[in-house]
């Protein structure tokens, strides 16, 4: 590396690093230090990039700054190497956080360490987005139906326009939000009277120190009410928005392998039956800067299906849908999900996604998205390998030390080449998960999104 400056202003500078910038941060309990964004007052000024601490720590290794600055130069190559000790090298850490900028359950805005929640709960809307992720996209978690027979009639009803209560709670350390339908039909033999029959409340919890969106739906019946074959679901709306990164990788777990799904197929169509333990969406772009969503059924064996639609050739609506044979009178029907949404994902690394939807507290401080900038951690580290090798420092890096970046180094290097086409550049959708054949069946009727009442019908097999 060519020296640009004085020796007098990079030591300034390098200077600046150590008393403006640096920072302790807890991974896997163990303090190691960390570079933050800015010395400036600003709401994210906090958290630590990877790309941050990997820029000093290349320079840094230079062997006429090593001898003076090794220390800190070793402090930030704990760093990188704890924010990678798997397959996925996660992008920034931050401490836990959760603000409630506007309680207005019609417009409502919270704020955590990682994402931005808003929406309008009086019509069942909540969106999420990453907090400065490579790409910012909103995830909008609305579209939602409930069925049911009662008697021998069977009902399909929009949830957002059956919606009688919604809000806003606070919690310590967090929110709950929620809205709940009183669910009506008509009813009767020879005079049909409007009825109501069943209760329907979402609500969502957000956490400060927990990434996952927790997801609540719960049906209970009225008195005197019996409801057959009753379908609870949960939505994913508006997926279509961005022309240039369709979520084109889709994809379930069954016994433990993670299958692709069609992205797209017919206007409304069947992705997966039966349980799942995972269901996850990624864009279909470079793997630094796809967004993707996690979703985990914390009751599994209830998933009957996942239903989608598709608006242009992609995929625009997609719902999950649980299946309860009867729920009494006074008695309920409940589903759980846990989702977690990544900015900067890989197809790959579903495991890693599942395990931390299983144990949120494995992330330890880690943001959950990929580092678009893997490639100035992997310069970082291989200059280290590098003048090592070469015996370039005067007090020689342990071999033991050396070895745990090699191995480090070998790892993600592979994991990144992985990621390239064949002409070098970002692979679009690049995933090791080998292909099979596809679990779904097309042959069910769907009932179509609220947006289309006229094609609407009842699922009665699928």
């Amino acid at each position: 590396m060519a020296e640009l400056l004085r020796e007098p202003e990079r030591d300034r500078l390098i200077a600046y690093l150590e008393r403006q910038l640096l920072r302790t941060v807890t991974l896997d309990g163990q303090a190691v230090p960390a570079l933050r964004e800015t010395h400036l007052p600003f709401p994210t000024s906090e958290w630590c990039w990877v790309a941050d601490s990997a820029a000093a720590a290349e320079m840094l290794a230079q062997p006429h700054l090593h001898a003076r600055w090794g220390g800190l130069a070793d402090g930030l190559t704990d760093f990188l190497l704890g924010m990678g000790t798997g397959h996925l090298l996660f992008s920034r850490v931050a401490g836990p956080e959760c603000v409630i900028q506007s309680a207005d359950p019609r417009q409502l805005v919270i704020l955590t360490q990682g994402y931005e929640f808003r929406g309008d709960l009086s019509r069942g809307l909540l969106t999420q987005s990453v907090r400065g992720g490579a790409a910012r996209r909103e995830m909008h978690y609305t579209g939602h139906l409930v069925e049911f027979r009662l008697g021998r009639q069977q009902h399909c009803l929009d949830v957002e326009d059956t919606i009688a209560a919604y809000g806003v709670e606070p919690r310590p350390e967090g929110a709950l939000l929620f809205h709940e339908s009183v669910l009506k039909v008509q009813a009767g033999l020879l005079r049909k009277t409007e009825r109501v029959v069943a209760r329907l409340r979402y609500e969502y919890t957000i956490q400060a120190r927990d990434p996952r969106l927790l997801l609540r739906v719960t049906l209970r019946a009225e008195p005197g009410v019996t409801l057959e074959n009753v379908r609870l679901t949960t939505a994913l709306d508006e997926l279509s928005a961005e022309a240039e990164r369709p979520f084109g990788q889709l994809f379930t777990e069954r016994d433990g392998r993670f299958l692709p799904l069609p992205a797209a197929g017919t206007e409304l169509f069947t992705l997966h039956q039966g349980p799942t333990r995972l269901f996850s969406l990624i864009e279909e772009t470079a793997p630094g800067a796809a967004n993707g969503l996690h979703i985990a059924p914390l009751a599994p064996q209830a998933l009957q299906s996942i239903k989608a639609r598709t608006q242009n050739g992609r995929l625009h609506w997609v719902l999950t849908r649980y299946l309860f044979p009867r729920v009494e009178g006074g008695a309920e029907a409940s589903i759980q999900e846990a989702r977690l949404l990544t900015a900067g994902t890989l197809a790959a690394g579903l495991p890693a996604y599942q395990a931390i939807l299983d144990e949120p507290a494995i992330l330890s401080g880690r943001d959950a998205g990929l580092s678009p900038d893997a490639g100035t951690a992997l310069n970082a580290v291989a200059t280290q390998i590098f003048f090592a090798a070469h015996n370039a420092y005067a007090a020689p890096l342990p071999a033991e030390r050396q070895a745990q970046m090699r191995v480090w180094y070998d790892r993600h290097v592979t994991q990144f080449f992985a990621g390239l086409g064949p002409d070098g550049q970002p692979a679009r959708g690049a995933s090791i998960c080998a292909p099979s054949p596809s679990p779904c069946s097309r042959s069910t009727p769907c009932c179509a999104p609220r947006r289309s009442r006229a094609t609407r019908s009842f699922w009665t097999t699928g």
